[in-house]
């Protein structure tokens, strides 16, 4: 988060315009240069707050509360390189991550999901929107909770929840899907979370 306070207002000199244009290419570059370079398309790659944010999520699940060893699946098409590289760079993020360390993190092809008993977070990546009925049926018998950083994936019927990182954060909760995969959130979350 950058902070800055307004400094007294002086009249515009040759010297004074040449420093405020100084500090202004400061400034961009600072903010450039702490920004994730995004992707053709509107698919950015993976921040290290987006792994973050996961498992922030993922505290405030009452379902997961008091349970010692949380079994993540990463579901991927390994026929889209797209959909496997986000994979991979999920996988990779949250290994370094501290608070993912009591967690069990498993790929898992989108062929392999119907067979895969351990998992009981399902995170989805992008490029899956072909699949989400199939997801959704099988979070459905299994009681699952399904994220993704692809609105799409909370707006069908694909995704309990669903954020975006590129312009501030959001998250976006599907209530039918919640209540479908019986899915329960503390209220904090349900407040800070735009409801679909």
């Amino acid at each position: 988060m950058f902070s800055f306070s307004l400094a007294p207002i002086q009249p515009l000199t040759a010297r004074t315009c040449a420093r405020r244009w100084c500090r202004m290419g400061w400034c961009l570059l600072l903010l450039l240069s702490a920004a994730p370079v995004f992707a053709g398309g509107d698919k950015a790659p993976l921040h290290p707050r987006d792994a973050r944010i996961l498992l922030r999520t993922l505290q405030y699940v009452r379902n997961l509360q008091g349970v010692d060893t949380i079994h993540l699946g990463i579901v991927f098409n390994p026929e889209d390189s797209a959909s496997e590289e986000e994979a991979l760079a999920l996988q990779h993020l949250l290994d370094s991550e501290p608070a993912a360390r009591s967690m069990a993190i498993e790929l898992i092809p989108i062929n392999a999901l119907a067979t895969n008993e351990t998992a009981k977070v399902l995170f989805i990546t992008r490029h899956l929107s072909a699949y989400y009925e199939q997801i959704a049926q099988i979070a459905f018998e299994r009681s699952l909770l399904t994220l993704s950083m692809d609105r799409e994936c909370a707006n069908s019927e694909g995704c309990v929840v669903s954020f975006e990182t590129r312009a501030g954060i959001e998250i976006f909760i599907n209530q039918k899907n919640m209540k479908r995969n019986r899915i329960d959130f503390d209220a904090a979350f349900m407040y800070t979370a735009k409801r679909l």
